[in-house]
């Protein structure tokens, strides 16, 4: 038993295992009551910014089967067991120190989704005096245990070719200036919710640090 929140005990819970995600039914005792909830537990992702020395983000056009159309989006995957390490008998939402560090992740799944690499990466959106043992922003709370970790790829560029996995549907590779999709993200064409998170934070950092350099008079 488990107790969480004013009002809210966990009384227990069985998982059943999938290929990507673990299936979750649980029994709350909510002000009282005994309800069954469902939750998919899942490994966190890594979102990955690639920003070319232009000044442009790479996205990928990613045909997606649940919505059953082709969506604008960032680099994404899921984090890795470190090596050794079996990820069967791992919880995601426990288990956080035994999956890789975002910023790996991050480099590998930009090679392998779209043939780029950068000249350095870091973590963005994450405030080192404010994250708890589990970082991230949930992705959808309500019913996915997963939270996103976003990455920079500064210095993009193409190195390699793309080498996908034969059940990802990634048709094509867009460079756009980061304006334009800054504009596409406030606007609501790009879609994919990680996808504007990424793009919003990634733009707020450049007008910020543009405003920066006009207030000290570096830039006209």
């Amino acid at each position: 038993m488990v107790t969480v929140g004013k009002g809210f005990r966990k009384l227990d819970e069985g998982i059943m295992a999938y290929r990507r995600f673990g299936v979750a039914t649980q029994h709350w005792e909510i002000d009282g009551k005994v309800v069954e909830r469902n939750a998919l537990i899942s490994v966190d992702a890594v979102v990955i910014i690639p920003v070319t020395p232009e000044g442009r983000i790479v996205f990928i056009r990613n045909f997606r089967t649940p919505v059953e159309e082709e969506v604008l989006e960032l680099p994404a995957g899921k984090l890795d067991p470190k090596g050794g390490i079996d990820g069967s008998k791992l919880d995601p939402r426990k288990d956080v120190d035994s999956y890789e560090e975002p910023v790996v992740a991050g480099e590998r799944e930009l090679s392998e989704e779209t043939g780029y690499t950068a000249e350095s990466f870091h973590q963005i959106g994450e405030n080192d005096m404010a994250l708890d043992h589990h970082p991230g922003s949930f992705s959808s709370p309500g019913m996915l245990t997963e939270r996103f970790r976003f990455v920079l790829a500064v210095g993009a560029r193409k190195s390699t070719e793309q080498h996908l996995d034969e059940a990802e549907g990634i048709t094509d590779i867009i460079e756009v200036p980061w304006r334009d999709a800054f504009r596409n993200a406030l606007s609501g064409e790009i879609k994919d919710t990680k996808t504007r998170l990424g793009v919003l934070m990634y733009g707020m950092k450049r007008l910020n640090e543009e405003n920066a350099l006009k207030y000290n008079g570096l830039v006209p």
